[in-house]
């Protein structure tokens, strides 16, 4: 190991000042750039699409920008991703757009299955 893998394998250094946010969940690491940033800041400006209907627009906010990232961070390792939350908070809505905007392809393919609190065990 060189000096360049010791740069490389440094540790992270965490915000002690986060300022306007109240904690590090409200950051993205950025490995690339190897710091800190705004979820804000991980996504393009929000454009309103005019030929949607209100039900089919979701604004992106923090809290969604970063479900999204970590659900799409799983699913890509293979790994299971269950969202729970009150009904009509947009979780069927917001996964499904993530899953045919990067999932719908050559490589990936899903099937949705609807549940609701009528849905029974059996």
């Amino acid at each position: 190991m060189g000096e360049n893998a010791a740069e490389k394998y440094a540790p992270i250094k965490i915000p002690n000042k986060l300022g306007e946010f109240k904690s590090l969940f409200d950051l993205s690491f950025d490995q690339e750039e190897m710091k800190w940033t705004n979820w804000m800041n991980t996504q393009d400006k929000y454009v309103v699409n005019k030929e949607l209907s209100f039900l089919q627009l979701s604004i992106p906010t923090i809290d969604s920008i970063r479900m999204l990232s970590i659900c799409k961070m799983l699913l890509m390792n293979n790994k299971h991703c269950l969202l729970v939350g009150p009904t009509g908070t947009g979780k069927s809505l917001q996964l499904n757009q993530m899953l045919q905007a990067d999932f719908d392809n050559e490589f990936w393919a899903y099937y949705q299955l609807g549940f609701s609190a009528q849905t029974t065990s059996n």
